[in-house]
């Protein structure tokens, strides 16, 4: 590829006030249409984020960086192993005009002005192929040019995601005749544009020569963000068109059909819309349904990995995705030592598992101690044996997972416990639980905010650490209330997801605990004048209760911040 200036086409949605022949906004959304669809439906004051992206790109969150020089590290091993590979993608960006270019690093310098790259990587697709990725997150641990993703605050960024918990509640509450399609988004990342204004930072560099990006790019910590919110603004237009319990994860979407007459007995039940309808509402917006990935309204449906049965209300590991885990449990043999990783990896596959086999979570503690027990290890490459329990639970699950049926019926949590749950957390002291009777308190370090880190974070760290009292207490299978004073809290968990980084990564450990434990939480809401974790929370006793003696293991990574 030789050095060129750009003769850029223009995309067929752009802004001619905002237009730069070197940024354009390259697009399938008609950014007229959305702005249509969202004023006409009342949603434009809620996705004005979304609409505004389409027409004059989003924001990747990357408006802090200030690059004083041009900055090209070198590809990873993974690209310069298939550079027919890493062609091939850039042919094809180029072709569909998502990249700009090939420029000399020189002369591309004088047209935008300074610029970094990150490098090129990647990663196996479950077709043998391979997807590209760019490494957002290098360099790391060097403070003198931090990462682009260390750049990002997650904390600006949200959106919605479809959970296992949601799509269970629309099977098990579904009418008689309920069927359900999946859809998937092609290429979704992609066809999110970037604000020109932050271009330079997502430069394509292979081979001495670079390339603008202009759409998300895989391995950007805001991507799945920027187009989870224009998925949500989506399911809301179509919502407001009466296509109800729509719920995606990133670009993997379930649409229920719901009949009009749900008890009727008519062998030819009716629905309030058609794929066609889909296909036309998405065709006038610009959204690119991939149809080879359409599957039509049926009863049984695969989704997040698992195949569920809305007749049955039951929901299994299907077939393909068996063999899979069999295959990466097969090394998991006395004699064989692992490392962290790998047994993070293994740990996580089998937690998802754990989903829709709840009976399973009793044989995930032993794994879980394994991985506690790199703890302190001083380098990512140490391999560990792991004990006879580690072993017997791996037997266990390689004859779950060679069973028939591979899943369970679905059913409602258990109705809440009457056991004491009070949770809280002070800026100017550290964090409170109350459970069952009993008080402990941890401090936090001074200096402990910032990065991100906010009194949400510490709010979410007292339901972990309240979690973690119930858990060394002997608790499982079992329903807590837990009563916290702090609303966005309350809310995000409700959610699922917060649209904070730190408090997200709590989450995901509070989500394990449950799953690993059969634990189910709801919060609710009191005062701050009532919620009794308040004292403990400033550092004060609760005379009426006793200190708690009860240890526990606080995750390595919290260490840094409490006394």
């Amino acid at each position: 590829m030789r050095p060129t200036t750009l003769n850029p086409v223009l995309p067929s949605h752009h802004n001619s006030i905002h237009f730069n022949p070197f940024f354009p906004i390259v697009t399938p959304f008609n950014p007229d249409a959305w702005d249509t669809a969202l004023s006409s439906s009342n949603l434009h004051q809620e996705f004005s984020d979304a609409a505004d992206g389409i027409r004059f790109g989003f924001d990747m969150g990357t408006s802090s960086i200030i690059n004083a020089y041009t900055y090209i590290p070198p590809n990873h091993k993974s690209a310069t192993l298939h550079p027919n590979t890493i062609i091939d993608n850039i042919n094809s960006e180029l072709q569909a005009h998502r990249y700009s270019g090939p420029f000399h690093p020189d002369r591309l310098t004088q047209i935008i002005g300074h610029f970094r790259s990150s490098p090129l990587g990647l990663v196996p697709k479950s077709d043998g192929g391979f997807r590209l990725i760019q490494d957002f997150s290098f360099p790391r641990n060097d403070p003198s040019i931090p990462s682009v993703n260390a750049h990002i605050d997650l904390n600006n960024f949200h959106c919605n995601w479809g959970t296992f918990n949601k799509i269970s509640d629309i099977v098990m509450n579904t009418p008689q005749g309920t069927l359900m399609a999946t859809m998937d988004v092609d290429a979704a990342f992609r066809r999110c544009p970037i604000h020109p204004s932050q271009r330079q930072n997502f430069v394509v560099h292979w081979e001495g020569l670079c390339y603008i990006d202009h759409c998300a790019p895989f391995g950007a910590a805001s991507s799945g963000f920027v187009f989870g919110r224009v998925a949500d603004a989506f399911v809301a237009i179509l919502e407001s068109r009466g296509i109800k319990s729509v719920i995606n994860w990133v670009d993997d979407f379930a649409i229920p059909f719901y009949p009009v007459l749900p008890n009727s007995h008519t062998s030819q039940p009716i629905f309030l819309f058609t794929l066609e309808t889909l296909y036309q509402i998405a065709s006038d917006l610009g959204w690119p349904w991939k149809q080879s990935k359409t599957r039509p309204p049926a009863l049984q449906f695969t989704y997040l990995g698992f195949l569920w049965d809305i007749p049955n209300k039951t929901v299994e590991i299907p077939l393909n995705k068996k063999t899979k885990y069999l295959k990466k449990l097969e090394s998991w043999v006395p004699g064989n030592k692992f490392t962290r990783r790998e047994a993070e990896n293994l740990l996580g596959t089998l937690v998802h598992c754990s989903l829709a086999i709840p009976t399973s979570r009793t044989h995930l503690p032993s794994l879980t101690h394994f991985v506690a027990s790199f703890n302190g290890s001083s380098s990512p490459h140490i391999r560990k044996s792991p004990n006879a329990s580690v072993f017997k639970d791996i037997e266990w699950w390689m004859l779950t997972l060679s069973s028939n049926f591979c899943g369970s019926t679905l059913s409602s949590p258990p109705p809440p416990c009457d056991i004491s749950f009070w949770v809280d957390a002070s800026t100017s002291w550290g964090i409170g639980v109350v459970f069952d009777k009993e008080w402990s308190s941890w401090r936090l370090k001074e200096g402990w905010q910032g990065d991100g880190r906010t009194i949400g974070w510490a709010e979410f760290l007292a339901i972990e650490f309240g979690l973690l009292l119930a858990i060394k207490k002997g608790h499982s299978n079992i329903h807590f209330i837990i009563h916290s004073d702090n609303q966005g809290v309350i809310f995000a968990f409700s959610k699922g997801r917060s649209r904070s980084y730190h408090q997200n990564q709590v989450l995901q450990r509070i989500n394990t605990l449950c799953a690993i434990h059969c634990i189910w939480i709801t919060c609710r809401y009191t005062p701050s004048s009532s919620n009794l974790a308040d004292a403990p929370s400033r550092g004060l006793d609760i005379p009426h209760l006793i200190r708690s003696t009860t240890d526990i293991d606080i995750h390595p990574s919290l260490l840094p911040f409490l006394t």
